[in-house]
């Protein structure tokens, strides 16, 4: 599933919740952990557009960091992210 033309792709888990760290360990998957940094999370009357939005902030931090630092260009082939319905 995780393999496409020949090489694994890299899990990074954009999070420092240890729910979310057990619960990729319990399905057995190879992943790293790369803490957002300086990320302000922000409250909405909608719980849903919370949880969609600051995880769409801590992506692109996490993103934005591994271009800067981390890892090599080939490596972020693919970014997700959900966008809200008004």
């Amino acid at each position: 599933m995780l393999e496409e033309e020949g090489y694994r792709k890299k899990i990074i888990l954009a999070s420092a919740s240890p729910r979310r760290r057990k619960i990729l360990e319990l399905l057995k998957l190879d992943f790293e952990v790369i803490e957002p940094k300086n990320c302000e999370e922000r409250q909405f009357k909608n719980p849903y557009k919370t949880v969609i939005q600051n995880s769409i902030v801590k992506t692109k931090n996490v993103y934005n960091y591994i271009r800067e630092y981390g890892l090599k260009k080939q490596d972020l082939d693919l970014m997700l992210l959900v966008k809200l319905r008004s």
